[in-house]
């Protein structure tokens, strides 16, 4: 029929000419070829390229009267067939799926087929069950629906469906499960994959709501400090879900030490031994020392830090210890080196023989580290003196 749009390349064309008396000669042509005698057929068949074309038919009378028709049509287009259900690339778990479709064009069409799968044969969409589509295996099927004429024309639509029954996977990436971390806001990774893929993720925490993020990979979560449940759940375009659950610690309390050895803190021995005690609810990562600002020493795998000769005089070590969340907690241990007896000089004083019961004696007394007391025993009497004084008057009897 004319501005029909064909899906076949190899055209059916059928014709009548007649006349009330008598026709002298019929002719049809198609496109820009020769006239060709029409007389003697009524239909033929020709192998035509895509695109648009006109087959022409002119036919005389006896008395020379004419008649001419045309009949434009195009190959390949679209063939205006619209498929309401299934969409094209729908993917499902089911076992058949509801079939509508409406043609409203001007092909003139006698009855409609429908092909199922490519290994399928062409049946009358009639025979189909209560007008669904059967998808029997796990596979993708691609279907066509045909519209033919009574002359072996068509015109077809061609269209998609995936029968999906594996469920998609997926799989945290990071963090990994039983991680430590001292954030409360952290970025959760998953990766996930289906032959046909994935519709949505969603994520949760601990027993909350799922939360859909589209199609996103990660998200951030904010989470207090504690023992947490995480959940990511991948749902593929047939509606079937996987998920994947990590447990992960938020660990914002760092850890603690203390210098259990030595208790003083004027040591008088150039060889100092330190112990400490190291304790986190989740662990211990690393223990270190720097004395007097120095290099860092790991101790971590140690259970005392020695320290030979540092000199006489002040010196501190400040000690760090590091728990498996990252958290970092560090102490200074403040000492002072004491290993020479201090200084003292009679200035004047002993040997002296006087007149007067008020002696006047002078001494020079120090220390590098400094003086913690002074006394002075006179006749099994003990004076005390002042550290910074370096004289005392005595009365003294005979």
């Amino acid at each position: 029929s004319p501005d029909s749009e064909l899906s076949n390349l190899d055209i059916n064309f059928r014709f009548d000419i007649t006349d009330n008396f008598k026709l002298k000669e019929a002719e049809i042509k198609i496109d820009d070829g020769g006239w060709e005698d029409a007389l003697m057929i009524n239909s033929t068949i020709r192998l035509l390229s895509s695109g648009f074309h006109i087959l022409r038919i002119r036919a005389y009378d006896m008395v020379a009267l004419r008649t001419y028709k045309e009949v434009p049509f195009t190959i390949g287009s679209d063939s205006g067939i619209k498929v309401i259900t299934p969409e094209n690339g729908t993917v499902t778990s089911n076992s058949s799926l509801p079939f509508k479709w409406e043609y409203e064009g001007p092909f003139n069409w006698s009855h409609a087929e429908i092909r199922i799968g490519k290994r399928g044969k062409f049946q009358s969409v009639e025979d189909l069950p209560d007008g669904r589509i059967p998808l029997e295996a796990e596979d993708d099927y691609q279907i066509i629906l045909r519209l033919m004429d009574g002359f072996g024309n068509y015109i077809e639509k061609q269209f998609t469906v995936i029968r999906d029954l594996t469920p998609p996977s997926i799989e945290f990436i990071c963090p990994s499960g039983g991680s430590i971390i001292n954030s409360t806001r952290t970025c959760f990774e998953w990766a996930g994959t289906d032959a046909n893929g994935i519709a949505e993720y969603l994520i949760r925490k601990d027993e909350g709501e799922w939360m859909g993020v589209g199609d996103n990979t990660e998200h951030n979560l904010t989470l207090a400090e504690g023992e947490h449940k995480i959940g990511v759940k991948a749902i593929d375009r047939a509606g079937h879900s996987s998920e994947d659950m990590i447990d992960v610690i938020v660990d914002r309390t760092p850890p603690d030490i203390r210098i259990t050895k030595p208790a003083e803190s004027i040591l008088t021995s150039s060889r100092i031994v330190f112990e400490w005690e190291a304790s986190d609810d989740n662990g211990i990562s690393g223990i270190s020392a720097r004395m007097d600002n120095g290099e860092e020493t790991d101790l971590t795998y140690l259970d005392h830090f020695t320290v030979s000769s540092p000199g006489e005089g002040n010196h501190s070590v400040e000690f760090t210890v590091v728990d498996v969340a990252g958290n970092r907690y560090s102490i200074t241990y403040d000492f002072i080196v004491d290993t020479e007896s201090p200084l003292l000089r009679w200035i004047s004083g002993p040997g002296m023989i006087t007149s007067s019961n008020l002696v006047n004696i002078s001494f020079e007394a120090g220390d590098e580290v400094g003086l913690e007391s002074l006394t002075l025993d006179v006749g099994g009497a003990t004076h005390g003196i002042p550290v910074l004084r370096d004289w005392l008057v005595l009365n003294l009897s005979d």
